[in-house]
């Protein structure tokens, strides 16, 4: 606002401009932020706000959390009010990006819901009801958030997990039409089986509510085309509906789905690849692995993972020929093949391309989690050939 050349509104010593970024492309204030700020880290935020809650008891009033620091007193009306509300379990929700932002928001959460049944029912339905119209990218932050509420080792956490799985599975079925994010979820809820005993418990108990789920894999092994013929009404379409459709994000059925559901209801150990990689697997377990990189022109090349960089979520991956690369493991093509020190686990370890070890399948088997629904990207030049793009 204002008139033509006159100075911006002040906010404080700072013009709102600068607080804004709004600087009309002429660099005069703080300029707009770019896309590498576009999304603040607000991971020293949280680990401020976890200090100070930690010292007050849980906002049930419970002093049974065992991240409580301080006999502690209650936290204030307000305080409560704004650690319970729904925007801020939203906000929570969107910074589960990785297993290490999950990790490091576990504690919070788990104080704030500690013994709170009236927050752990409105956090069940909220993520019932976000599920409900979330597109099948969006899905594996809500079972990051579900595997946080399982986690509350509290009085309530039979209820809750009752509440959260059934919540999941109504989300589920009124989303049943759509194969991405059907088939999605159910591999999602599996790995969640996997990491969490009580999960697979309860599915061994109400074995019934997931018979259907059981039954519409078996009945949609494969993806429906994204464009189905004029005139036709297909039982299930490709993906929700949205304003730019995609036939290129095709996110297939892992291949055990079917059988790990029937485990599922029978409460028997689901099966995995010893050799995959799960992506809310903690990262520091893949240090040590020998695994293999695809490479451009679908050749693979053999190397040892040395560290996990928590600060940049990177791991470091040393080749057989010498090359030294940084990655997302989650965005890469790989395969696990063995520990490192076990030469005979690396095929081609004379630094050509290595073959597909036995037993391991295709990359997207042996990469776990979101490598596993990768798109079949242009991963660059080989080693020691010429720079990765990645």
């Amino acid at each position: 606002g204002g008139a033509p050349g006159a100075p911006p509104p002040m906010i404080g010593p700072l013009p709102l401009s600068a607080a804004t970024g709004n600087t009309g492309g002429k660099g005069k204030y703080r300029p707009r932020m770019g896309d590498s700020q576009a999304r603040p880290k607000f991971d020293p935020v949280f680990q401020l706000l976890a200090t100070l809650v930690f010292g007050y008891k849980s906002p049930s009033g419970s002093t049974g959390s065992p991240h409580l620091t301080a006999p502690g007193d209650d936290l204030s009306a307000l305080d409560t009010e704004m650690l319970t509300c729904t925007p801020f379990f939203s906000f929570i929700l969107k910074e589960l990006t990785s297993f290490d932002k999950a990790r490091a928001l576990r504690p919070l959460v788990a104080h704030i819901v500690w013994d709170h049944e009236a927050v752990s029912e409105g956090l069940v339905k909220q993520l019932g009801d976000t599920m409900s119209k979330s597109f099948h990218e969006d899905l594996k932050l809500i079972f990051r958030a579900a595997s946080l509420l399982v986690n509350v080792h509290d009085g309530l956490r039979a209820t809750r997990v009752d509440g959260l799985i059934t919540a999941i599975l109504d989300a589920m079925a009124s989303s049943q039409k759509y194969y991405y994010e059907t088939s999605r979820s159910a591999s999602l809820l599996v790995r969640l089986a996997m990491h969490n005993d009580v999960v697979l418990s309860w599915a061994a108990a109400n074995a019934d509510k997931l018979e259907w789920l059981e039954n519409w894999i078996a009945e949609n092994p494969t993806a429906p085309s994204a464009y189905p013929p004029i005139g036709t009404t297909p039982k299930v379409e490709l993906q929700r509906p949205r304003r730019y459709m995609s036939s290129q994000m095709d996110y297939p059925t892992p291949r055990n789905l079917k059988e790990n559901l029937a485990r599922l209801r029978a409460g028997e150990a689901l099966e995995r690849d010893d050799s995959s990689y799960d992506s809310d697997d903690d990262p520091d377990t893949l240090v040590g692995k020998r695994i293999e990189v695809r490479w451009k022109g679908n050749k693979w090349f053999p190397g040892v993972v040395a560290a996990y960089i928590p600060e940049t979520g990177e791991h470091h991956v040393e080749y057989e020929d010498g090359d030294k690369k940084m990655y997302r493991m989650s965005e890469k093509r790989f395969k696990i093949i063995g520990e490192a020190g076990d030469a005979d686990s690396i095929p081609g370890a004379d630094g050509g391309a290595a073959g597909n070890p036995a037993g391991n399948g295709d990359a997207g088997d042996a990469a776990g989690d979101d490598a596993l629904f990768d798109n079949d990207v242009d991963m660059g030049d080989p080693p020691g050939v010429a720079p990765d793009p990645a």
